[in-house]
């Protein structure tokens, strides 16, 4: 009887812990997301860099680099790519205002209760798989990412994980003051000089008849 109840619970607590088809079946934070089988046929293991994937931050599923700065309240895209392909994934983060929602060959991961996480919807090769990420405060979030190549009895157990932070910053809401047009200065009319009226006195002395007339004129 005691036989029979480790045996069920070990298949149940198997169940637990295997990678589905469907999904994860686990959320580890901080460490690869496998276990059952995964730990108990050979295993090749290591980082993502390890096993030639490449998991980064973009604005969208097509770009190939990261934006040089996160902002906060902006969606973005967790993009995990291997040219050979894999079969599963979980990217997850358990980092708070932080939102991550299925994307490219991802769904929710329903076993991530006590953080956030996205996984594969099938078991079928595929070359990326991703999910949306949005941060709603600024700070630094941490990711972690889970790779499975294999899982069988036949080609063992290949899966490969990395974690890595990523920074989000709050927009620059100072406004910038228009520039203030150049003020001309008002002209100054050139004054007018005082008046100076010149008096010339003309005094044309005319001789006739031996009368000296005199005229006088004025001229400004």
């Amino acid at each position: 009887m005691k036989l029979a109840i480790l045996v069920l619970l070990g298949v149940t607590l198997r169940k637990v812990v295997d990678a589905s088809p469907t999904g994860a079946a686990g959320c580890a934070i901080g460490e690869p997301a496998v276990g059952g089988a995964h730990l108990s046929y050979p295993t090749t293991t290591g980082s993502l860099a390890d096993g030639g994937i490449t998991a980064q931050v973009v604005e969208s599923e097509t770009d190939s680099s990261s934006p040089a700065m996160l902002m906060v309240g902006e969606a973005y895209f967790v993009m995990v790519t291997r040219e050979d392909g894999f079969k599963g994934v979980l990217i997850n983060t358990d980092a708070p205002s932080t939102t991550l929602m299925e994307g490219v060959n991802t769904q929710e991961a329903s076993v991530c209760t006590s953080a956030q996480g996205v996984t594969h919807m099938n078991a079928d090769l595929k070359t990326e798989a991703g999910g949306v990420i949005q941060a709603d405060a600024p700070g630094t979030v941490n990711i972690g990412v889970t790779v499975v190549i294999n899982n069988n009895a036949a080609d063992g157990s290949e899966y490969y994980y990395s974690s890595f932070p990523v920074e989000f910053v709050a927009p620059d809401t100072t406004e910038t003051p228009a520039p203030t047009p150049a003020s001309t200065p008002a002209s100054t009319p050139a004054s007018a000089g005082p008046a100076v009226a010149t008096t010339m006195t003309i005094i044309i002395a005319v001789m006739v008849s031996g009368v000296v007339t005199l005229f006088m004129g004025a001229a400004e």
